[in-house]
């Protein structure tokens, strides 16, 4: 008996992907294309397909990756594969380290590294901080909690979450590792 598990696979799967086919199964982004070339087709529609070879590069930047991955992570997504992540390969060498997304995505997964007990506790709730201002709270108690605070908004934004302040830069998430509820 074969068993499928839906995945996502593409660039914003922390806002496009609609979660796995049940509620036991893992959320899943199988392919995070670090690197994409822009196409247009006959309707003037933005399609992404990989690179032709001689053609020019768009280049995502690493805050575009980190805010996309995070929010993955903040709606329950459990594994990311990077496609190109540390520069491909050359035929039986490996890839070169790219920077500064190798870096930036490193730090960005020691600090969910640091807050996986409350990730993995299975108990998630969303508050709303704004109009497109987000926090998702992670935990079973106020000792073991950690939080993400989401902004959407192409503007700063400072947000309020239990008696403090939080400056949040547009299009950015902020890792809490210890929230106290």
């Amino acid at each position: 008996m074969m068993h499928q598990i839906n995945a996502c696979n593409g660039r914003q799967c922390g806002e496009t992907f609609k979660g796995p086919n049940s509620p036991n199964k893992p959320a899943i982004w199988t392919e995070n294309w670090t690197i994409h070339r822009l196409r247009i087709n006959f309707q003037l529609l933005p399609l992404y397909s990989y690179q032709t070879y001689g053609e020019d590069t768009l280049m995502r930047s690493a805050e575009d990756i980190s805010f996309h991955v995070a929010l993955f992570i903040a709606k329950n997504g459990s594994f990311v594969n990077y496609y190109m992540y540390h520069g491909g390969t050359n035929f039986g060498r490996n890839g070169l380290l790219r920077q500064p997304k190798w870096g930036h995505l490193k730090e960005l997964h020691a600090a969910v590294k640091l807050c996986e007990k409350p990730l993995f506790s299975g108990l998630r709730t969303t508050i709303s901080l704004g109009k497109l201002e987000t926090a998702f709270v992670f935990g079973k108690n106020a000792n073991q909690c950690a939080a993400l605070f989401v902004n959407q908004d192409k503007n700063d934004s400072t947000v309020k979450f239990l008696n403090s302040s939080y400056l949040l830069s547009p299009k950015s998430i902020i890792v809490l590792q210890t929230a106290r509820t």
